[in-house]
């Protein structure tokens, strides 16, 4: 897909695609789907200045209404009983001139090895939900070696609950979300993806955060957190 007006091109191939669908209605947009599987899918995006004119800096942004659908314009119900990726990747480029940098860059996003087996997964409005287990690699180096937890993912959150997310040197535990006004926010993640999380027994490694925040590079600290942390990774605060 190429959109200049926009400023947004996006790119789809897949090795494999295998579908065990028991109910298409397209006059009531309505699916349901025993099984999707995907081998090898490769999913990149690219954005740049397009035609179409800035929003004006009072824009209103639409927040969960059901008449102004997003992800989901055309209204469907789908639920799949399983979906499943297998060796996947995914990429974000912002074609801005400025080369990736070393640490986790918001504006140039790879990820690849994405492995996914994901169960009772509905899309519902501008709602998914599932249960998932899912691993992958990122460009930066952070590495989610195993994450298991209930999703719902709206276009201004990705919550995750009955969490457990193992990375490189981290275990989280319980609850964690992250919020923004849009999805686009993502190319500036320090500032403006303001994180929650509501954690038991978490082991967090300095060497993980560093992946975002490369001047804790040289902190080399262990922490232990069961308690309540809010706000983005350049301020962070945290509670019990």
């Amino acid at each position: 897909k190429r959109d200049g007006w926009r400023g947004e091109d996006m790119d789809l191939h897949l090795q494999s695609l295998q579908l065990d669908a028991e109910k298409f209605q397209f006059s009531k947009k309505i699916a349901r789907i025993n099984l999707l599987e995907f081998t090898r899918p490769e999913f990149s995006i690219s954005n740049y200045v397009g035609k179409r004119p800035p929003h004006p800096a009072d824009t209103v942004l639409i927040k969960d209404d059901p008449l102004n659908l997003r992800l989901n314009p055309a209204d469907w119900d789908i639920i799949a009983k399983s979906v499943v990726i297998s060796n996947g990747f995914f990429k974000d480029d912002k074609l801005t001139g400025k080369p990736a940098t070393a640490y986790f860059d918001g504006e140039h996003i790879f990820f690849n090895t994405i492995n996914i087996d994901a169960k009772n997964v509905r899309l519902n409005k501008d709602t998914i939900t599932a249960n998932i287990v899912l691993s992958t690699k990122e460009r930066s180096g952070i590495e989610v070696k195993k994450l298991s937890s209930n999703i719902k993912f709206f276009p201004e959150a990705m919550e995750f609950a009955k969490m457990d997310l193992q990375t490189n040197n981290s275990r989280l535990r319980n609850f964690f979300a992250m919020r923004f006004k849009s999805i686009d926010d993502m190319s500036d993640f320090l500032t403006k993806i303001k994180m929650e999380g509501d954690f038991t027994n978490a082991d967090i490694n300095s060497d993980d955060i560093a992946y975002f925040a490369p001047e804790l590079k040289k902190w080399k600290k262990n922490i232990r957190i069961t308690g309540i942390i809010k706000g983005t990774v350049s301020d962070l605060n945290t509670k019990n």
